[in-house]
C-alpha cells in the first residue's frame, strides 16, 4: 500500500506542477532592442565636410544608422539642411551640438541658452519637428546648471571622455545611470578593425552600450581635416567589424539607445489570467512624444504552437512575431498597451 501511495503522491506532485505552468507565463522585457546583448552607436559630430558627402552614403550603403551631431554655423559644410532632412528620414540621427561650439562652460547664461535651447529649435524647425532630441557638450564640457537647463528640452547628452573604454555595463555609467553623462569612446586612427571587434566582444559580454565619437572624414575628393580625421577607408572597416557582431549587437542612434533603455527601466509589466486568456498590460509613465521606441518582449513559457490568437491593444505597434517556436518574441510600445494571449 505504501509504495502506490507514494507513486500516486509522486503523480500528484507532477500534475500539480503542469497545473502551475500552464497557470503562468515567463515574461520579460529584453534588455535590448530583438534580445540583443549589447548597443552601439556611431556618432559624428561638427557637421563637417566628410559627414554628409561621405558618412552618409557609406552608412546608407551598409544598412546602418548613425548620429551626426550638429553644430549649425557649419550647416553649409555637408549638404546643409537638405542632406540632414533626408538623412533623418532614413532613420539617421540629427542631435544638437550648438550654433557655434562654445564652451559652454565660458560663456553667459544667455549665451547658453542659445547653444542649448535655440539651436535645438532651429534644428527642429529646418530639419523636422522630431530631431535633436539629445545633445553633445561641445569640448565635453559642462556644469549642473548646464546639465539642468539641458534636461528641459533633451532626452540625454553625450560628453567626450576620450580615455580608451573600459567598462561598458547596462548601467551605462559610473554608479547610478545619468541619462546626461554617458560616456564615448574617441575614434582615431590608431585603432584597427581588431580594436573595434574586441570592443564589441566586450560590450556584448557585460551587457552594455558603446558610443563612438568620430568628427572629420576624408577621402581623396573631400579635404576633411578639421579635427582627428580618419580616411573613408578605416572608418568603412570600423563599420564592418561591428557588423559581424550583429547577431549579439543593437547598431542603433544615440537617441534610440536611451529611448529603449529608460523605457525598459520605467515600464512596469502586470500578468493576469482569466480562463485560457493571458493578459499582460504594460504601462510606462515618460512622455511618449519624447519616448516612442518599441520594447522586445519575450514569453519563454509557452509553446507558439498552442497558442490560438494573440493581440496587441492600445498605442502600440502592428503586432507581428518575430520568433515561434518554445517562446514568443515581439516589439511593443509600453504605453498602455494590452497583450492579449489566447492559449
Amino acid at each position: 500500500a505504501l509504495p502506490i501511495l507514494k507513486n500516486l503522491i509522486i503523480i500528484l506532485c507532477l500534475l500539480t506542477g503542469l497545473i502551475k505552468a500552464q497557470d503562468s507565463l515567463n515574461v520579460s522585457i529584453a534588455n535590448w532592442k530583438n534580445n540583443k546583448k549589447a548597443a552601439i552607436v556611431f556618432t559624428f559630430d561638427d557637421w563637417s565636410p566628410g559627414h554628409g558627402s561621405i558618412v552618409y552614403p557609406l552608412f546608407k550603403k551598409h544598412k546602418v544608422p548613425a548620429t551626426f551631431f550638429v553644430t549649425l554655423k557649419n550647416k553649409d559644410y555637408s549638404g546643409s539642411y537638405e542632406t540632414m532632412k533626408k538623412a533623418f528620414a532614413e532613420g539617421f540621427e540629427i542631435g544638437n551640438h550648438t550654433h557655434n561650439h562654445s564652451n559652454l562652460t565660458e560663456v553667459s547664461q544667455k549665451e547658453v541658452e542659445k547653444e542649448v535651447i535655440e539651436a535645438q529649435r532651429v534644428l527642429r524647425e529646418k530639419v523636422h519637428p522630431k530631431c535633436a532630441n539629445t545633445f553633445a557638450f561641445p569640448y565635453g564640457a559642462f556644469t549642473n546648471d548646464i546639465i539642468r537647463l539641458t534636461k528641459t528640452t533633451h532626452i540625454g547628452a553625450r560628453i567626450a571622455n576620450l580615455s580608451y573604454g573600459r567598462m561598458w555595463d547596462y548601467g551605462l555609467t559610473y554608479g547610478k545611470t545619468d541619462y546626461f553623462q554617458l560616456q564615448t569612446f574617441m575614434a582615431r586612427d590608431i585603432y584597427t578593425p581588431n580594436t573595434y571587434s574586441r570592443l564589441a566582444k566586450s560590450a556584448t559580454k557585460q551587457g552594455g552600450m558603446i558610443v563612438f565619437m568620430y568628427h572629420s572624414i576624408f577621402n581623396d575628393s573631400i579635404d576633411d581635416h578639421w579635427f582627428g580625421a580618419i580616411s573613408e577607408g578605416l572608418l568603412e572597416a570600423h563599420l564592418k567589424a561591428i557588423k559581424t557582431h550583429e547577431d549579439s549587437v543593437w547598431i542603433t542612434t544615440f537617441e534610440k539607445a536611451i529611448m529603449y533603455h529608460k523605457e525598459k527601466a520605467k515600464t512596469q509589466l502586470e500578468v493576469n489570467k482569466i480562463e485560457n486568456k493571458f493578459i499582460l498590460n504594460l504601462s510606462c509613465d515618460l512622455n511618449e512624444n519624447q519616448f516612442f521606441e518599441p520594447l522586445t518582449i519575450n514569453i519563454n513559457s509557452v509553446d507558439y504552437s498552442k497558442i490560438k490568437s494573440i493581440k496587441v491593444e492600445g498605442k502600440s505597434i502592428p503586432f507581428a512575431p518575430l520568433k515561434s517556436g518554445k517562446g514568443i518574441q515581439f516589439n511593443c510600445l509600453p504605453y498602455n498597451s494590452k497583450i492579449i494571449i489566447e492559449i
